[in-house]
């Protein structure tokens, strides 16, 4: 019995790792000439035949410092989003931690 479970531990072991061993690969979009600044979107750890979307959600500007830090700024949230996002005084759009609702 000892044995079995072993064999099990370490089959189950080997699925794990080679499951976190497969990488997605996507085609590159060839950049448009005539944008002057050409963003992208890495999807990391994609999962075969999946379809994955990208929403915009508002108009916000990134800026970075040299220690790595990054901040979006932007001048309004739209109306819907205001239970998720908030725009500070300086600015800066922060994340809202919705409450979570508990039933008995």
């Amino acid at each position: 019995m000892k044995t079995a479970r072993k064999l099990i531990a370490l089959l189950m072991a080997l699925s794990m790792i080679m499951a976190l061993a497969i990488t997605a690969n996507a085609q590159e979009a060839s950049p448009n000439p005539k944008d002057t600044d050409n963003a992208s979107i890495t999807v990391s750890n994609a999962s075969k035949g999946e379809t994955y979307a990208a929403y915009k959600l508002f108009d916000a500007t990134v800026t970075g410092t040299k220690d790595g830090s990054i901040a979006y700024q932007a001048t309004a949230i739209p109306e819907g989003l205001g239970d998720y996002f908030e725009v500070d005084a300086k600015g800066n759009v922060l994340v809202k931690m919705p409450r979570l609702r508990m039933t008995k």
